[in-house]
């Protein structure tokens, strides 16, 4: 039961613990009362009894005195017609009964003694009943009424609380929205916290991280990845469009191709006549450099295939991925970017058939990050590969990226 209770939704959880705290106050302020009535109402019968047993006395004494037995009977009996619910009697000296008026539950009564003299001698003792029971059904009718306040006072406390629960939880809703995207609707049955813990979970907070590489001395002479991009369509709209929608245009392009080689520590330039390269080298939590240039094409891709959907202008790009094991040189060499210049005129070419997905050299299809992490479909271009799809997580954070991209920085007029 609590662990349903602990997926509820934030508002009923709210409700529920004001309205459970508001009756337990409300109880225990009717045991406090319920207590302090019982008291009162015993002292005020004990006063009331010792009051009505000395009375009584007074009057039997007068009458043991003469032996009038039945005028101490007509004494009790007066009394009885004028306190309802009451018993009297009186004994002797061997306690036998000497007259006795009314007859009384002992569970729910409660009696007084008193001592009956002629002179200073004792004669016998006088006992006086009193009735509690209607006392008692008086104050649980009381109680039971006093619970049903406190019942109703917890149902409106319950709604009070709901309320403003409600108010936090679309505070929650919110802070959800803007983590997830607006992708996935948040439930409101289900309890707003754990929703908003769960995505934030499954954030790629790895991005957040410091990217750590190696010294760049070193590192230009390891192992890199080249990501080509050939510009098919910007080379059409050169002479077509003005200079706006060109300053435009290229500017919605450098978006998509930048914000996607941020996310995994690329390196942008211009290689070709509409053809741009991504450097990928050294270590990253992202994975191997070859593996980073095909998630950065696969992302470049889909988002310029979200770009088609919403501009009447396309967005043709043509790319392939190989790896360089000499890596890309140093910035003071005399001939910049010379052990890739092999990889990027052969990319170059395979980019010229225009494949319609991202192509892998038979160079980056042997990393073993791209071998277990990605799935690839045979082509007629020799021993190039397309890439197909990406194992979990990967494509989860890829989507993630995706829509980052596009919400943050494409807002495209059509």
């Amino acid at each position: 039961m609590l662990f349903n209770f602990s997926h509820q939704s934030l508002a009923h959880q709210v409700g529920v613990i004001a309205a459970t705290l508001c009756f337990l106050v409300c109880g225990a302020v009717i045991s406090l009362t319920s207590v302090a009535v019982h008291n009162l109402q015993s002292q005020q019968v004990s006063e009331r009894g010792e009051a009505l047993s000395q009375q009584l006395a007074s009057e039997v004494n007068a009458a043991l005195e003469t032996g009038d037995l039945l005028g101490i009977a007509a004494i009790l009996q007066r009394y009885i017609d004028n306190n309802t619910a009451i018993e009297a009697a009186v004994y002797d000296l061997d306690r036998k009964p000497l007259a006795r008026v009314g007859k009384l539950d002992t569970a729910t009564s409660r009696y007084f003694p008193q001592p009956l003299l002629i002179g200073t001698d004792s004669a016998g003792e006088l006992v006086v009943g009193i009735d509690m029971s209607r006392a008692t059904q008086a104050r649980q009718r009381a109680n039971l009424a006093i619970f049903g306040l406190a019942l109703l006072l917890s149902f409106g406390v319950y709604w009070i609380a709901r309320y403003f629960g409600q108010k936090h939880s679309e505070e929650l809703l919110v802070a959800y929205d803007r983590i997830t995207l607006n992708q996935k609707p948040m439930s409101r049955d289900k309890n707003e916290w754990h929703q908003l813990k769960a995505a934030i979970d499954g954030l790629p907070l790895d991005l957040l991280n410091a990217k750590q590489a190696s010294p760049p001395a070193v590192e230009h002479y390891k192992q890199a990845a080249v990501l080509y991009i050939q510009l098919d369509s910007l080379a059409n709209y050169v002479e077509t469009l003005d200079e706006t929608a060109l300053t435009r245009y290229t500017h919605q392009l450098h978006q998509i191709i930048y914000g996607a080689a941020g996310f995994y520590q690329g390196s942008l330039e211009v290689v070709r006549q509409f053809g741009l390269a991504v450097f990928f080298s050294g270590g990253n939590k992202a994975g191997s450099p070859a593996f980073r240039a095909a998630s950065c094409a696969w992302l470049i891709q889909e988002l310029a295939a979200e770009y088609r959907k919403k501009s009447r202008l396309g967005m043709n790009l043509f790319m392939a991925v190989s790896v360089s094991d000499a890596g890309r040189g140093g910035e003071g060499d005399i001939y910049p970017d010379l052990y890739t210049q092999h990889e990027i005129d052969e990319l170059q070419q395979l980019c010229a058939n225009k494949p319609p997905r991202v192509l892998l050299t038979q160079s980056a299809q042997t990393d073993g990050d791209i071998v277990n992490r990605i799935s690839t479909l045979e082509t007629d271009l020799g021993n190039s590969v397309t890439i197909d799809t990406f194992e979990q997580p990967y494509d989860d954070l890829l989507e993630r990226q995706l829509h980052l991209v596009w919400q943050r920085n494409l807002a495209v007029k059509k």
